[in-house]
């Protein structure tokens, strides 16, 4: 628990790094830094505690798959940053497990018996709090954090799938070398077809220290989890997610002068509790 805990505490700070680099670093290259340094830092990883095989993994055409999924979710995530708070992002992004939830009920035939429909619904009304359509704070960069979630849960969907056929900081470095491949080629591209097109700076030395950090951050946070899951089951460890919004209300206020409205906190109760509600059932019915 400690160990989860701590990652999902630290993992709010590549979303504030992300941020303070938004208003002179491009989203898409904060991006494409993000996987670079995070992919050479789990390629070491995987060749330390495995071996060099271990670096492809069986099913390389799903990891590419997770890696585009993993690439938009993210390029999404942090282009929204610009425009909305940390808590507020993250709290609509927990709309992730619903989402989860509906894809498994439509793609995987899995049944959703009426406390999960009513806690999916839930869910999406908290969302809907926050982001406020239609009223004097609605921004559609609120919608962003949604878009993010969508993506992220058939990432994890596909994760699923493929669980258990490569160890887990395999099947990480293969999902963040393929996000990271496939934002270089449409980087090359896009500069090649659309000269001027893509707002790219050669970053300072102080900028690449923060591009880096995200990278270093990122495999951090994701070895921490992992060690968590191999010594605590999921059943113990899931409700603990939720301590990133807190992590995420910190880093606002302090960094960014960002306290989160009423109608935030509201929202993301209702968002949470839904996704436990959720959860628990799931736990019950054996499907977690």
């Amino acid at each position: 628990i400690l160990l989860m805990v701590t990652g999902l505490l630290i993992v709010p700070s590549i979303d504030a790094i992300a941020k303070h680099l938004s208003d002179s670093v491009s989203a898409l290259q904060v991006t494409w830094s993000r996987f670079l340094f995070q992919s050479i830092l789990m390629g070491l990883m995987v060749l330390v505690l495995h071996n060099v095989r271990s670096l492809w993994p069986r099913r390389p055409v799903i990891h590419l798959i997770r890696g585009i999924l993993l690439a938009l979710a993210t390029l999404i995530f942090f282009a929204s940053l610009k425009f909305l708070p940390l808590a507020d992002a993250i709290a609509i992004f927990f709309v992730q497990p619903l989402i989860l939830t509906i894809l498994s009920a439509v793609f995987l035939g899995e049944q959703v018996g009426w406390h999960r429909r009513i806690a999916v619904c839930a869910g999406f009304a908290g969302a809907l709090i926050i982001i406020q359509p239609g009223g004097e704070g609605y921004s559609t960069a609120a919608l962003m954090p949604l878009a993010t979630a969508f993506f992220f849960a058939i990432y994890l969907a596909l994760t699923r799938a493929v669980a258990g056929q490569d160890n887990a900081e395999s099947a990480q470095f293969a999902a963040g070398a393929g996000a990271f491949i496939v934002l270089s080629i449409v980087i090359l591209f896009t500069r090649m077809l659309f000269p001027g097109s893509l707002p790219m700076v050669e970053p300072s030395l102080t900028q690449w220290g923060w591009l880096f950090m995200l990278g270093v951050i990122a495999a951090g946070c994701h070895l921490l989890v992992v060690k968590a899951t191999e010594l605590a089951p999921a059943s113990v460890l899931a409700p603990f997610g939720y301590i990133e919004f807190i992590g995420a209300t910190l880093l606002g206020w302090i960094f960014f002068n960002d306290v989160p409205s009423t109608t935030t906190w509201l929202g993301a109760a209702v968002i949470i509790g839904s996704g436990l509600v959720v959860y628990f059932r799931e736990t019950r019915t054996g499907k977690h």
